[in-house]
This record gives structure tokens, C-alpha cells and sequence, in this order.
């Protein structure tokens, strides 16, 4: 339910809670100014009333309207979508509260970030709580300051992950194979960055690092089809009959309509010159897969070898068609 909520709105609450306490406090500066005073009525305690406070309040009711503004703007989504955004705002937030804790010292007053402008605590009037605030305050600046580092280096991660698995091009291959290894450095624990860089070797042709990655991926979780039937894929394309039935019939167990392992098996009844069965087997794997261009292409060959040229065509016209959407994309 929470996950349908656009992030402006949320950013919205956030703004509008942090207004409330300047807000109130500029509210009630102007409500019980001396020059409104009913002098028929006791002396008011206006030693809360402070030209600085009022001036700091009116600043950061600016600034928040500026903010509220600002989210609705194209540079603003751009930076959002950053994946440096939150560590950043996470790390703006601990460096303020850290700040605090040293305005406290200075000032011997502090404002602990869970009540607001209108909760100041001095030093000679209330210790319990002006040191209870200021720990309150310095445990908040390390904690974010900590989770900010955490989301940055997450960030960092994710970006490698990113241009490990975007699309192929010759031109930026040794990139790619680069950041899929600085991934595995950065998670050795984590099977993804084996099968992505798994995946970029058998795209190339380089099938025996393609197969070892795989089986990395499959002993970290071996209760993923994935990383056997692309192994056993591997192992078709190098014409190991053995090594590739023995992952497919693991594959199978876990995933009997395994649309790699239909395509694995394809290959090997296509080395055999069992092209009827090659075909069935494509046919099955794009009943699961219906986009995919090497099945596509692959079937339609056989179609045109099978003499059933008609259905060769309709294959070449999707493949041709899906081919310009990819391209288009950008992918």
C-alpha cells in the first residue's frame, strides 16, 4: 500500500512536519507581540520571544517552501532518480545533528531533534535534560552519519551491478567484464555478479569462464535453475552432450519448462540433426520467452531448412521487429 504512494508526497509530509515547530513559533511571535498586549491583562513571560529565533524560524519556513517547490521540478526528479540522493540527504541530516551537539556545547543550550524549536533545554536551568539532549542528539548525527556511509557504499555497488549487466557492446566489453569483477570483489557472497559476468562470457564465446562463473552462482544458491541451465547451455555450444543432459535433467526437477534449458537442448538436437525436435523444443521455450531474438532467429533457419518457409518469414518479421524495439530502447 505504502509503495503506491508517489515520493513527493512523502517528501511533502516530511516538509510539512519539519514546518510545524518554526511555523508555530512564528505564529505565536506575531500572536503575542507586546505591541497587541491587553493591558488589562497580568504581565506575559515573553522571555521566549526573540528576534533571532523569529528571524531563524521565517528563514527556515523560506527554505521549506523553496524545498516544497523544488520537488516539482524536472532537476529535481533528475536528482532523485541519483542513486547518491538519499546517502546525501541522509548525511545532511547527521552532519545537522552532530552541529547541534556543538552549538550545545558553545551556547550551553540545545534543542533536542524529537521536540522541536519550542523544547530548548539550558544547561544551568534543566542538566538532566540538556545532557540527556545532547546525547539524544549525538546518537542521532552518528546513526544517520553511519547509514548514510552504508546507502553510499550500497550506491556505489548498485552502479557497478548497473554497468555489469548493461547491454552488449564490443566497445565497452573489457568495461563491463571489469565492473562484473569489481561486484563479485565488492559481494563475493553474492551468485548475481557470477551469473552476470557468466552471461557476458557466453555471449562472447568464451564458454569454459562462462561455465566456471556459473558454477560459483550454483554453489552459492544452488536452489536457482538458473546458473545449471545456463552451465548445461554452455556445455551444448561446446558440443558436451554429457555435461550439458546431466544439468538439464537437474534443471528439469527444479523447472521442467526451463526456457534456457529448452533452448540448451534445441542446440543439441540441432547438433544431432534432429531439427523437428530442435524446433519443438525453441517452440517451447518461447511459449515462456515469446521475445527472445536468438530463439527467434534460431527457429526460423530451421523452419527455412524444414522447407516451411512460410513460418521462416512470420519468425524473421518478429525477430526484425523486436530487433528495432531493442535497438530503439537503447538496450
Amino acid at each position: 500500500m505504502f509503495d503506491e504512494v508517489p515520493v513527493r508526497v512523502w517528501l511533502l509530509i516530511v516538509i510539512a512536519v519539519a514546518a510545524f515547530a518554526p511555523a508555530q513559533y512564528v505564529y505565536r511571535h506575531v500572536a503575542h507581540s507586546p505591541s497587541r498586549r491587553d493591558i488589562t491583562q497580568p504581565t506575559e513571560d515573553l522571555s521566549w520571544r526573540t528576534t533571532e529565533r523569529f528571524s531563524l524560524s521565517l528563514l527556515m519556513l523560506v527554505a521549506l517552501l523553496g524545498l516544497a517547490i523544488f520537488i516539482f521540478t524536472p532537476t529535481a526528479e533528475h536528482v532523485a532518480a541519483s542513486p547518491r540522493f538519499w546517502p546525501v540527504l541522509m548525511l545532511v541530516f547527521g552532519v545537522f545533528a552532530a552541529f547541534t551537539v556543538v552549538q550545545g556545547f558553545a551556547t550551553r543550550r540545545i534543542e533536542p531533534l524529537v521536540r522541536g524549536f519550542s523544547g530548548t533545554y539550558e544547561r544551568s536551568i534543566h542538566p538532566k535534560r540538556y545532557w540527556a539532549s545532547m546525547a539524544w542528539n549525538a546518537a542521532m548525527g552518528c546513526l544517520v552519519i553511519w547509514l548514510a556511509y552504508q546507502a553510499n557504499e550500497d550506491a556505489s555497488t548498485q552502479a557497478i551491478a548497473d554497468k555489469c549487466v548493461s547491454a552488449i557492446d564490443v566497445h565497452l566489453l573489457e568495461q563491463q567484464l571489469a565492473a562484473c569483477t569489481k561486484f563479485i570483489e565488492a559481494r563475493p557472497d553474492d551468485p548475481a555478479g557470477y551469473m552476470d559476468r557468466g552471461l557476458l562470457y557466453l555471449d562472447i564465446g568464451a564458454l569454459d569462464q562462462a561455465a566456471a562463473d556459473f558454477t560459483r552462482a550454483h554453489g552459492l544458491d544452488p536452489e536457482d535453475p538458473g546458473p545449471l541451465a545456463y552451465r548445461g547451455a554452455a556445455s551444448a555450444w561446446k558440443n558436451d552432450r554429457v555435461s550439458a543432459e546431466k544439468d538439464f535433467l537437474a534443471v528439469r526437477s527444479m523447472d521442467p519448462s526451463n526456457p534456457v534449458m529448452l533452448r540448451g537442448e534445441a542446440i543439441l538436437k540441432k547438433e544431432a540433426g534432429d531439427l523437428e525436435g530442435a524446433v519443438d523444443r525453441l517452440t517451447a521455450s518461447l511459449a515462456r520467452e515469446p521475445d527472445n531474438l536468438w530463439a527467434l532467429r534460431t527457429r526460423a533457419e530451421l523452419y527455412w531448412e524444414l522447407g516451411e518457409h512460410e513460418k521462416s518469414a512470420a519468425d524473421d518479421r518478429r525477430w526484425l521487429q523486436l530487433k528495432k524495439q531493442v535497438e530503439g530502447s537503447g538496450e
